[in-house]
């Protein structure tokens, strides 16, 4: 135990030293003659802006994502979770989400090979010779890299985190996040990665300009070379800079949602307009492109996974082309009936994604909208099934089109109609059934016991799969999908501080919006010792509430209205303040 103890405290020595050491590296590479500097540049002179640091904690704390980090991790009664000490950085254990996510891989591996092996298709039996060439073949990955060097001046480099020269390679894609489009508008300058480190944007005159994605304030004022230019600095060392503005809406500080608006943008001729935007990552400049994927249709944003493509491309190799269409035209009309429903109530989308499993439309409002409007939202998508199945009866009834094609559109619909209807998170009937037990029950309580539900029928999908897979049946799609769930809700259990705390800091602009129309005062009554955590958890999502403070005998000792509880937790209180510390 005692050598454990000794081997234990020279890696954390060691680790200390190597932290030291990158620390004084850093601190050295950006030091100039005003201080410390962060090269977050619109073209080539680095030195017009006066942004932040980031050596000290006070500095950190304007990251969002690292501020958000700290308050969760500080607040045990809000997260639920304990961490034990020196287990946390590099000497942390590997993650639960981590494991799931391993382990979902290797399930769809084995499950897709074992498919394989058990069909006698042709292309089955191709992909058998391929498995099998793989496995008792060496592979001449000398040839590959003296092509490669011919034909592109380099060998590959098979670690993605560096260049063979040893740059550090900026790998933005690799993000799951998000971001919301600053304008609508076409290219005018594109980015070259030298003389123009950014983009120019022709736009509508005076169009405003949104925000890329959370973040703060940190530059708002003009610049020679981008005129009126903006500043916002967000999670994973990523700014965004906005310039050429005619106006700016915000000022250093000031902390930004995705898409709201920063400013607008300059004006041209009488018809059109102009802005500059430009993207760094850790101080380096980046493509806009690598950040924002610019397809678009009537003002919204679509993505394609990869794998979506892969499979429309396996369905036209296999000959089930025109189901893969079929399904696809089945699954986009159900996705616009989200899209415009969201629009309809002025909801702010991200943009539509199709994966392999069907697709999401990505919005910025769940949690923080009146739960009709997101009850409204859900029922869109599987609504638009009903309608296709009335039109294909009427044209199978007149006789138009092949008989067989429609009876699969209809079984089709009704399979993607009724699955999307399982009260699973993130399906239609997963967010039904949330927002009706916001009606009954606090939001804290809403989210955790959705998650929990959630997880459990997915656990259910996959137990039946494997059941099916043993009893001699193929139900790779189901199984597949059960773990697609999983892992999904997984996440979302894992994400329910950060839910819930943004439930918080959007919670004075739905309060404004109850009290404008009137609304009956939902009581809650607590101790002087209860904590401010506790007391949050308390707070449903359609009512409005007034904290009574009472004393050992019951007696009232103060009333306290709820914005002046969430803003007292939110503007720093200690971890696990009591609801007195706001009056007392």
């Amino acid at each position: 135990m005692e050598v454990k103890d000794k081997v234990k405290q020279r890696r954390l020595e060691r680790l200390r030293n190597l932290r030291d050491m990158t620390e004084a590296g850093q601190v050295s590479r950006s030091r100039g003659s005003t201080g410390y500097t962060e090269t977050v540049i619109p073209n080539r002179n680095q030195t017009d802006l006066p942004l932040y640091a980031d050596a000290d904690w006070k500095r950190r704390m304007e990251d969002p994502e690292y501020a958000w980090q700290h308050k969760i991790m500080m607040d045990r009664t809000l997260n639920g979770l304990g961490s034990q000490e020196n287990e946390s950085g590099l000497l942390a254990p590997p993650s639960p989400r981590k494991i799931v996510i391993k382990l979902f891989v290797s399930c769809i591996l084995f499950a897709g090979l074992f498919g394989m092996f058990q069909l006698n298709q042709p292309w089955a039996n191709k992909g058998k010779q391929i498995v099998a060439a793989s496995l008792t073949q060496s592979y001449d990955f000398t040839a590959i890299s003296m092509w490669y060097t011919e034909r592109f001046g380099g060998a590959p480099s098979f670690i993605p985190s560096f260049h063979r020269e040893g740059d550090d390679a900026v790998r933005v894609n690799a993000t799951k996040r998000t971001f919301f489009s600053p304008a609508k508008g076409s290219v005018l300058i594109p980015y070259d990665g030298t003389t123009h480190l950014g983009v120019k944007l022709n736009t509508a005159e005076y169009a405003p300009v949104y925000a890329l994605d959370t973040g703060q304030v940190i530059y708002s004022g003009t610049v020679a070379d981008t005129g009126l230019t903006v500043i916002i600095r967000h999670a994973g060392g990523l700014q965004s800079l906005y310039g050429s503005l005619s106006e700016a809406h915000v000022t250093v500080g000031d902390w930004m949602k995705i898409g709201e608006v920063v400013g607008k943008a300059s004006s041209k001729d009488p018809s059109k307009g102009s802005f500059y935007f430009a993207v760094t990552k850790d101080g380096r400049p980046i493509n806009p492109s690598d950040v924002i994927t610019l397809i678009k249709w009537a003002g919204t944003t679509y993505r394609f996974h990869p794998l979506f493509t892969l499979i429309m491309i396996g369905s036209a190799i296999t000959g089930y082309f025109l189901e893969a269409v079929t399904l696809f035209a089945i699954v986009l009309v159900h996705e616009l009936g989200h899209l415009a429903a969201a629009n309809g109530f002025g909801w702010r989308v991200r943009e539509v994604q199709f994966l392999p499993f069907g697709g999401v439309v990505i919005v910025d409002e769940l949690g923080t909208v009146p739960t009709r409007e997101e009850l409204l939202v859900a029922l869109a998508g599987p609504l638009q099934h009903v309608w296709m199945i009335l039109a294909a009866l009427l044209m199978k009834g007149v006789g138009l089109g092949s008989i067989s094609w429609w009876d699969y559109f209809i079984e089709a619909n009704l399979m993607i109609g009724l699955f999307n209807l399982l009260p699973v998170m993130p399906l239609d009937g997963g967010k039904v059934l949330q927002s009706l037990l916001s009606y009954i029950m606090s939001y804290h309580n809403t989210i955790l016991y959705s998650a929990w539900i959630s997880m459990i029928l997915s656990m259910m999908i996959i137990g039946i799969s494997c059941i099916q897979l043993i009893s001699g049946q193929l139900p790779l799609n189901m199984l597949v999908i059960g773990i697609f769930l999983l892992v999904s809700n997984w996440y979302a259990y894992r994400q329910l501080p950060y839910h819930f705390f943004r439930f918080l800091i959007s919670r004075g602009y739905r309060v404004s919006q109850l009290l404008s129309r009137g609304v009956l005062a939902q009581p809650i009554i607590v101790t002087r010792q209860r904590t401010m955590a506790d007391t949050l958890k308390l707070f449903m999502r359609e009512k409005y509430h007034l904290i009574y403070v009472v004393n050992e005998k019951g007696r009232i000792q103060a009333i306290l209205p709820e914005q002046q509880l969430v803003s007292g937790y939110l503007d720093g209180k200690k971890p696990g303040s009591a609801v007195s510390d706001l009056f007392m």
